[in-house]
């Protein structure tokens, strides 16, 4: 039979590791649960290796597809008209955004609502996905500079998540 000791020194281990998985979960719920915050300094739209769009403040290209469109502006191309076009003729497409937070920018994946909500320049509240910290899910706020930046801003109307 087992003496007292040993079964306390067995529930304390437990109960260690219990705890240890317990903060390495809430570390992780903490820290992508927080909504981002940033700068969108450029967006990028590639498929099958081709850039066929990027749109920084200082330059824009355009590329594929999108290239024969013959529109005058090319900031004002909206790829969501196209998006049927874009996939029958390269595949599926890789819509990507740089956000800046102070002098750090990072490269994060994001969905065609999300892409065509952002332009160089906005200042934007985001949430990631759950179990992936690349990808904006949604956007909360989408302001002009950073002194009007919200946490959460309220859209009469508009659903930016569709």
């Amino acid at each position: 039979m087992a003496r007292l000791d040993d079964l306390l020194g067995r529930r304390a281990v437990l109960a260690g590791v219990g705890a240890l998985g317990y903060g390495a979960v809430v570390a992780h719920v903490w820290t992508n649960t927080a909504p981002g915050r940033g700068r969108i300094e450029a967006r990028e739209l590639s498929a099958a290796g081709e850039t066929l769009l990027y749109h920084g403040e200082d330059r824009i290209e355009v590329g594929g597809v999108l290239s024969q469109l013959g529109d005058d502006d090319p900031a004002e191309i909206s790829v969501a008209e196209h998006s049927t076009r874009l996939r029958e003729e390269h595949g599926e497409p890789t819509y990507r955004i740089l956000i800046a937070d102070g002098d750090d920018g990072e490269w994060l994946t994001t969905g065609l609502s999300v892409f065509e909500t952002v332009a160089p320049g906005d200042y934007v509240t985001y949430q990631v996905r759950f179990f992936d910290s690349r990808y904006v899910q949604t956007l909360s706020c989408v302001a002009p500079d950073a002194e009007t930046l919200e946490t959460r801003c309220e859209y009469e109307g508009v659903d930016i998540t569709e």
